[in-house]
């Protein structure tokens, strides 16, 4: 698979004496399809990066506020008062609530707190 930046290659190969597969990626990344690299979009605060990860917020569909890979109580937390009702807009006075929206439809509600208990890690 390709994008306008780069390619994704998989491929099959018997380094270690038995069959495995591997991914490469040729290219920088654009996980928004916006056709620029996505540190660029970062860089440029064309997209924000709240927690710090490397990935642009408006690609991320787990809600991860501290950037540790994981969705913890800790993310529990900040997602309380990024809370809304049901088609009412994310607070732009609060930082980084967009990453409580994991369905991307402009509010954080109860389904995107349901998203965030399907990847729960406790620890």
């Amino acid at each position: 698979m390709s994008d306008n930046l780069g390619v994704n290659v998989a491929y099959a190969a018997t380094f270690n004496g038995e069959q495995d597969v591997y991914f490469l990626r040729i290219g920088p990344w654009d996980c928004n399809g916006n056709e620029v690299d996505d540190a660029a979009d970062i860089a440029n605060a064309t997209s924000r990066d709240c927690n710090a990860n490397g990935l642009p917020d408006d690609c991320e569909y787990r809600a991860d506020f501290d950037g540790d890979s994981y969705t913890t109580l800790t993310d529990y937390a900040a997602f309380i008062p990024c809370s809304t009702a049901p088609g009412s807009p994310l607070d732009p006075n609060r930082p980084c609530c967009e990453l409580a929206d994991t369905d991307h439809d402009g509010d954080a509600n109860l389904k995107d707190f349901y998203s965030l208990q399907r990847v729960f890690v406790p620890r």
